[in-house]
Order: structure tokens, then sequence, then C-alpha cells
């Protein structure tokens, strides 16, 4: 019983710490991505964690958003035009009017794992999304996305 009182104490305070961590990123993220891009720099080992959190319109251009955990957020708005998306995680997101033109590195996968999106999302060149009905669509790579220089290392 002692075991068991000791692992929930621990995940309650892991729970508390990743609350706090996200809630840093957030505001990191919505204050500046100039700022937002230099933190991703120094701190590459860190997975942000964005797991159901409101963007909605958050200016998120030229974003570093490599390997961020975007599970569930709502990013209807949401600029994210020139954002590195390489890994990001977009499973169950809502995508319904952000603008992803631009955006480096997005993969059909990362496209079929959303939760919505719409008419009015757009994508970047090089993918090509038909929405056959509510909540269904296809989703085609016409060429390939050319990851600019200002991305590597990152």
């Amino acid at each position: 019983m002692r075991i068991l009182v000791q692992v929930f104490s621990f995940l309650i305070l892991l729970s508390l710490t990743t609350n706090t961590h996200a809630q840093e990123h957030v505001s990191l993220l919505k204050k500046s991505v100039e700022e937002w891009n230099q933190w991703r720099k120094q701190n590459p080992e860190v997975i942000p964690d964005f797991r159901g959190v409101n963007l909605i319109k958050a200016n998120l251009q030229e974003a570093n958003l490599r390997v961020v955990q975007l599970q569930g957020a709502d990013l209807r708005w949401a600029d994210l035009k020139g954002a590195n998306l390489r890994w990001a995680k977009l499973n169950s997101a809502n995508l319904q009017k952000a603008n992803l033109q631009g955006a480096l590195n997005l993969s059909c996968n990362q496209i079929n794992s959303v939760k919505s999106l719409d008419k009015d999302t757009e994508f970047p060149d090089y993918i090509m999304v038909k929405i056959i009905e509510k909540n269904k669509w296809t989703c085609k790579v016409t060429k390939s996305s050319l990851t600019s220089k200002r991305w590597e290392g990152r």
C-alpha cells in the first residue's frame, strides 16, 4: 500500500510539473516567436507540450515547432505560415481555418491524424488536401518540402 501511495504521489507531482512547464511554454510562445525560437535553440532537449492547449488565432509564423506535442490543440485561425512542423504531433488537433502556407516538413501522416480541418484551412504548396465530407479528407504530397537552412541543426 505504501508503494502505491508513493507512486500516486509521484504521478501527481509529475502532472503538476508538466502543467507548469506547459503554461510556461505557452506564455513564451505567445510572447514572441523570436524569443521562442531562441529558447528552442538553447533547450534542444526539451519537448514542449501543448496538448489540448487553446492556440486559437495565435501568431506562430516561422516558429520552430519541431517535435512539439500538439495533440488535441485548438489551432483555429492560428497562423503557422513558415513554421517548422517536423515530427510535430498533431493527433486530434483542430486545424479549421488554420494557415499552414509555407509550413516546413508537414506530412500527410500528420494531416491525417488531426481531428478536423475545413475548406478554409490553408496548406503549403507541396500538400494537396481534398475534403470528401465533414471530418473526411485525402492528402497527397505533390512535391518535396525543401527545408530551409535556417532550420539546420534543430
